[in-house]
Formats: C-alpha cells, structure tokens, sequence
C-alpha cells in the first residue's frame, strides 16, 4: 500500500479536497441544519459552530500527522454539497470502512454515486486496498442504492449494530468491493 494522505479528487463534476479552516460556515449551514440529511447518522450533528469548528481542527490534524487519514469535502461549482472519508484503516487486512452524507438539497442528483466510484477508484488504483466497505441503517434505501449503483456489493446484516438516540437498536447494512473485482 501506498498511502499519501488525503489528495483532491476530481470527477466530471466534483471536486473532492481538504476542509479548510474558512469551511465552518458554510459546512455548519450543510450538516448542522439538514434534519433529513442527519436522520440516520450515527454521530450528533454539531448544535452549533463551534462543534462544526472542532471537527474541522480534527481534520486539519489529521492531514498533517496520518498519511492514511482521508477526509474530503465534496464540492460542486466550489460549494460544500456533502463529504466522504474512510474509516476503520485496517493496515494488516489492507481494508477500510468508507462514509459520505449529501445534502439534502443535493439529494438525487446521482452526487453520492459519482464521488464513492472516485474513492474506490483512488482507494484500490492508487493506494492499493484489497477491500473498502459501507453500511447504512436498515431504512436507509437511498443509502444502499448508492452503494450499488457505485458497484458494491451486499455483504450482509449487522443485527441491533447502531444505538439509536431513543436507546433502541437498529440493524446496519454492509456492502464491499473488492480490488480484483474493481
């Protein structure tokens, strides 16, 4: 593997780069009051800017002391419209856990699809993963379809895997892909 740390990506119509310091506006005004976009997240969305001002530091950090630490913002026409990143970095098993959330006002414009195939692309060609995977809360069909639609496939169900606010559990979705199969 090859890592190089979080690079820009770009597609047809997105750019994926680092968050900036000067994002948290903006990426407050996406994430922090989008109640639809938050529905099934399983981490708090910042209440207010100075939360969305901490996960930024994190991110800055991050850049600069983990080379296989990868944190994009998805823009279009250089607005913020949502954000992508790996989690879980297994170095040993060379595999990762991929995450993203859209806006809602960007919602079906085929932006989740098109900025997933890019990561995996880089993910598998450029840093040398063997396998990337997702999940999504069980009711969360646009979520698989994007999935599909970027070429995963069904891996399975994590039964009562994510503690929901009200305390109750909820099963979560996988997909995967792997290199050969990319």
């Amino acid at each position: 593997m090859r890592f190089l740390g979080t690079v820009p990506l770009k597609t047809e119509r997105l750019e994926l780069r680092r968050y900036k310091k000067a994002d948290d506006q903006e990426l407050f005004q996406l994430i922090g009051s989008d109640s639809k976009m938050n529905r099934y997240i399983s981490w708090q969305p910042w209440k207010n800017l100075e939360g969305t001002r901490q996960f930024l530091e994190l991110h800055l950090e991050q850049y600069q002391s983990d080379m296989s630490f990868f944190g994009w913002a998805i823009t279009m026409d250089g607005k913020i419209v949502g954000m992508i990143g790996t989690y879980h970095m297994d170095t040993d098993n060379e595999s990762c856990e991929i995450g993203y959330n859209i806006g809602s006002h960007y919602w079906n414009q085929g932006i989740a699809t098109e900025a997933v195939m890019r990561v995996l692309d880089f993910l598998f060609q450029t840093i040398g993963l063997h396998k990337v995977y997702a999940s999504c809360h069980e009711e969360n069909l646009a979520s698989r379809r994007v999935m599909e639609k970027a070429g995963m496939k069904f891996e399975g169900i994590a039964r009562e895997a994510m503690k929901e606010k009200d305390g109750s559990y909820k099963d979560l979705i996988y997909y995967y892909a792997l290199k050969e199969e990319w």
